[in-house]
């Protein structure tokens, strides 16, 4: 098997993070990053000028190249950008909380049950 193939959504604190880990990991291969259109983009740019710089979490779900995504974005989208990864065929990792709440936590298993 090779390299899992990642993508970071948000380049905040903890996106950070997670982008540059997969960057040195062994096992991994950061494809690209996405955050949204402010002053993290600009770090994004100057951080990683080679990865692709998605226009959108949309446009990074429906990239083939990419295995996995980091959701490193705030709680509030954890559902949202959850489901959408999953209908995609991506696997997930977030922080916790994984959710607002119990229901939205339960909508993500679901989502990732369905996905398989």
């Amino acid at each position: 098997m090779g390299k899992i193939r990642i993508g970071v959504l948000g380049f905040g604190f903890i996106g950070t993070i997670h982008a540059k880990a997969a960057e040195n990991c062994g096992d991994t291969e950061l494809m690209g990053v996405w955050t949204q259109p402010d002053q993290t983009l600009d770090n994004l740019k100057r951080m990683f000028p080679t990865k692709k710089h998605y226009e959108s979490p949309e446009a990074m779900a429906a990239d083939p190249e990419v295995d996995a995504v980091v959701i490193g974005l705030p709680n509030s989208l954890h559902l949202p950008m959850g489901k959408l990864m999953f209908e995609n065929g991506k696997h997930v990792l977030m922080e916790k909380p994984m959710a607002m709440n119990v229901q939205e936590a339960k909508e993500l298993i679901e989502a990732a049950k369905k996905a398989d």
